[in-house]
């Protein structure tokens, strides 16, 4: 059992060396190479690691100095991280669909020493002052040097290195996270080894019941700390973890990778649904294993809150997709639904490391061991207010209900939750984003992101775009009907440009910007109030 087993395993070095000690030939990643998968074994891993550790110490890297990772989903990735938490750096992973002013914000917030990229071509992207205080430059999956200060006698031998790397203490910090930046500015929270360690301790648990060796699809960006804390729970496990650098082969890659189970945001649910609709209109949706291979037995979503509609209608084709749900601020999850405790439209029972009360206010509060230790406000009895708003039900079970700070009243004084509605609103279908607004105003509005393409083609098949407004008129109608009437939209609009990380409209993680949308598109909210 892992929770018999792992009780000294406090830092991820001490994680990864357990995990060669016990199954030193086993897979640990496997990759894609002249369209074949090759893997490395956890041993080979090791050793890969260790000989970058000692070169970063070799160089001039001290513990506490920052490292960032700006590369596709690899195995080097994955290198680069574990030979800095061997070498005491501070590990950072950066998107690289950031714009340069929040890289080169991250790279000074998080002191910075060591960079690996994935091209010469996104130094474009640092500022030559950022630049110069780097002692370590790695480029590309072979992780050639560029660039470096310090000591460098014995760089091509690494026998010639320090003989032991530092010793790395639970309390050392070992990664910064950045809040999604919803609500404003992104904030860096640090996280230590034994923060990290016990957040994989309590995922694994709620999953151990895969077999050995289980096949885990590395899709998401590694720089979200979700995909990263799957893989970091592979490590536990002993899972073979298949890297996808390119979430556009995804769906080609998983017939191949045969997954026991898929980590996923919403927003991957929803596109999945809208393919398979389309193409079963009289028919219940397949099986999920027809789409991802044999050994499939779960989903997990987690970042933002999938609709229940959804849920109802993939859990009604034998999908089994486990909400789960955490804030930044607390590194280990708050609740997860699980195979043997699961509640369509609740985000599971609160996990056994997290204490978690619903104030008077409605605010969802947690106190525990994953909960940041810097950097964050606390009640005055030790609580961290998540921002969210939520209830939990007699059975235990967590159901949130949106954000607070999303709230705001109408002129009426009726208070609205954005998220009900806008949720509900994405339901319809090739609408990819929704954001209502109405404060201060008699009613609400609401704003619909639907793609050149796909409106160009709704146009064809409704005959007209007069027709395809009155259809879309209808469907709002419809998935609001059962919502209390000052939820219902009065006026929609419809814009063709995509919500992106790059533009501003998402965050790393997919959810909208409200503040930023609201500000963007301003012009046309107030047009959808004029004559009110």
């Amino acid at each position: 059992m892992i929770d018999k087993i792992t009780n000294n395993l406090d830092t991820i070095p001490r994680l990864l060396t357990h995990r060669v000690a016990q199954t030193p030939h086993a897979i640990a990643f496997m990759e894609k190479q002249a369209n074949a998968w090759k893997g490395i074994s956890w041993q080979q891993f090791y050793g890969k690691a260790t000989r970058l550790a000692r070169k970063f110490v070799i160089s001039g890297v001290k513990p506490g100095d920052g490292l960032a990772i700006l590369m596709a989903n690899s195995i080097a990735w994955e290198i680069v991280q574990h030979a800095g938490f061997m070498a005491g750096c501070v590990v950072i992973g950066l998107d690289q669909k950031d714009p340069p002013e929040r890289l080169a914000r991250t790279i000074h917030m998080a002191r910075i020493r060591v960079l690996a990229i994935q091209s010469p071509k996104m130094l474009e992207k640092i500022p030559p002052a950022l630049f110069t205080s780097l002692k370590l430059v790695l480029v590309g999956n072979g992780l050639k040097t560029i660039k470096r200060h310090g000591r460098m006698k014995g760089l091509s031998d690494p026998k010639a290195g320090p003989k032991r790397l530092p010793r790395i203490e639970k309390t050392q910090c070992a990664t910064l996270l950045f809040t999604s930046g919803t609500t404003g500015a992104p904030k860096a929270i640090p996280y230590d080894h034994d923060q990290l360690a016990e957040a994989v301790k309590a995922i694994s648990l709620q999953i151990q019941d895969l077999p050995d060796q289980a096949h885990s699809a590395c899709w998401l960006p590694l720089s979200s700390p979700f995909q990263r804390m799957i893989n970091y729970c592979g490590l536990l496990m002993n899972h073979q973890t298949f890297m996808v650098p390119d979430s556009a082969t995804l769906m080609a890659d998983v017939q191949e990778i045969a997954p026991h189970f898929m980590a996923a945001v919403p927003r991957f649910y929803e596109k999945i649904y809208e393919t398979l609709s389309g193409q079963t209109i009289e028919h219940p949706i397949p099986g999920p294993r027809t789409l991802f291979g044999k050994n499939l037995r779960f989903f997990i979503s987690g970042s933002a809150p999938l609709s229940c509609s959804l849920l109802e209608k993939f859990h009604a084709g034998g999908w089994r997709i486990l909400e789960s749900y955490g804030v930044s601020e607390n590194i280990v999850p708050m609740s997860m639904n699980t195979l043997t405790a699961y509640q369509l439209g609740t985000v599971g029972k609160p996990l056994p490391q997290n204490t978690v009360k619903i104030a008077r206010d409605g605010e969802v509060l947690v106190k525990g061991i994953g909960v940041a230790r810097k950097g964050v406000c606390l009640t005055h009895d030790g609580y961290l207010k998540t921002g969210d708003a939520g209830a939990i039900d007699e059975n235990g079970y967590l159901r949130l209900t949106g954000r607070k700070s999303d709230e705001f009243k109408l002129s009426t004084g009726r208070r609205i939750s954005p998220l009900v509605i806008e949720s509900r609103l994405t339901r319809i279908r090739s609408v990819d984003h929704a954001v209502i607004e109405g404060a201060r105003h008699k009613y609400i509005v609401a704003l619909l992101a639907i793609s050149l393409d796909a409106w160009q083609k709704l146009c064809r098949i409704h005959g007209s775009e007069k027709r395809l407004r009155h259809f879309i008129r209808q469907e709002i109608d419809r998935v609001t009907q059962n919502l209390p009437a000052h939820f219902r939209p009065v006026a929609f609009g419809v814009i063709h440009t995509p919500f992106s990380v790059e533009t501003g409209e998402l965050t790393q993680n997919f959810k909208v910007r409200r503040n930023h949308v609201l500000d963007a598109y301003r012009t046309q909210f107030n047009a959808l109030h004029k004559g009110e």
